[in-house]
């Protein structure tokens, strides 16, 4: 607790930019940023290189606006507003989505830590903005304060500055012990190659189950750079040209990351043949070779299979469900299941294709 006081002790020192204090106004106002961009007569481009700046002066790259601006309020950045109307009598239900909202580093996040779907937790934010007469998520967490409704604690949680260290990965979550009922059998990890700090906070995000075109942003960086850290980590993990997918299930298996947040739901029942379209997302790129190593045929069938998958895991996308399925401990290599399956990843994981499948 001392440490968390000290690190808010050293935010209260910084300061924004006039830009920055404008755009960061506007965003607790609940004006959204391409309104702020015409309002201020800048571009989109200008005002998301504005809030990357002050996601890297608070410490909040890997959060989402609404836990920006919870920071921004906290560290005393922006003035706390003063609502016109009195505060609402929340129930438990609402006042726990609003402390994920501002602690959790995007809505799939929140969705886990309240036990939700996606689609319900969007629909419970409106209704809780429509309660508040918030204008947006991030109105909605400046309101929030102004009624002394959020308490200071003060970042979202899986940031991970550039100054701390990242622990391992416990034996637990290693590919030769994990055990688990309904677990799939997957290839032995290889040797854990060595990540720069830069790589390993890119790669967090990545096992965390942000997409390439999301980290940029949250780590203060742009598309390009950030693809160019991940191109070097597949290299070093030997799979250049790999989806996100398998990136990241080569780097929680190989314990050179925390891992990822443990889903909040009980894991889903899969038929064999899921578990074999599992192994198989986790481990090869294409559509053609998952197809062709499951005997799947065309890619459409591919493509629906794989979709079927993620409705019944309730994942948005691949790298999403690998992410989900690792903390479920759906990996496992102990297990005698899925041999054919792991056959035929052994045929193809050396020459995984140089375009992701999604």
């Amino acid at each position: 607790m001392a440490r968390r006081e000290d690190e808010m002790t050293e935010h209260t020192k910084l300061q924004l930019s006039p830009a920055e204090h404008r755009i960061a106004v506007l965003l607790a106002r609940g004006i959204p940023r391409k309104q702020i961009a015409k309002r201020l007569r800048l571009s989109r481009h200008t005002v998301n290189g504005h809030v990357a700046g002050m996601r890297r002066k608070t410490g909040s790259q890997c959060g989402s606006l609404p836990a920006l601006v919870h920071v921004l309020l906290v560290c005393g950045l922006i003035p706390t507003p003063r609502p016109r109307r009195a505060a609402p009598d929340l129930a438990a239900g609402h006042r726990s989505l609003l402390e994920a909202l501002v602690h959790e580093h995007n809505r799939d996040a929140v969705a886990r830590k309240i036990g939700l779907s996606l689609v319900a937790v969007r629909q419970k934010i409106q209704l809780l903005c429509t309660v508040t007469g918030a204008r947006t998520a991030e109105h909605l967490v400046a309101l929030a304060h102004g009624w002394q409704l959020l308490g200071a604690r003060q970042h979202a949680t899986g940031c991970v500055p550039s100054a701390v260290a990242l622990p391992s990965l416990t034996d637990r979550h290693s590919a030769a012990t994990m055990t688990g009922t309904g677990s799939v059998k997957v290839p032995a990890s290889r040797a854990t190659p060595l990540l720069t700090p830069t790589e390993r906070r890119i790669a967090t995000f990545l096992v965390q189950g942000v997409e390439v075109r999301d980290i940029g942003p949250r780590a203060g960086k742009t598309v390009d750079a950030v693809k160019g850290t991940l191109k070097a980590v597949r290299r070093k993990f030997g799979c250049p040209g790999c989806s996100q997918a398998v990136l990241a299930y080569r780097l929680l298996s190989s314990g050179s990351l925390v891992p990822p947040p443990a889903p909040s739901t009980t894991p889903p029942s899969l038929s064999t043949e899921e578990k074999r379209l599992l192994i198989a997302v986790a481990t090869l790129s294409t559509r053609r070779e998952i197809g062709e190593s499951l005997g799947f045929g065309g890619i459409d069938t591919v493509k629906r299979r794989v979709g079927h998958l993620l409705t019944a895991t309730d994942s948005e996308h691949p790298l999403d469900l690998v992410v989900r399925a690792y903390g479920w401990n759906l990996f496992d290599a102990s297990s005698g299941e899925n041999t054919e399956a792991r056959g035929a990843v052994s045929r193809f994981e050396d020459r995984a294709a140089h375009a992701p499948f999604v």
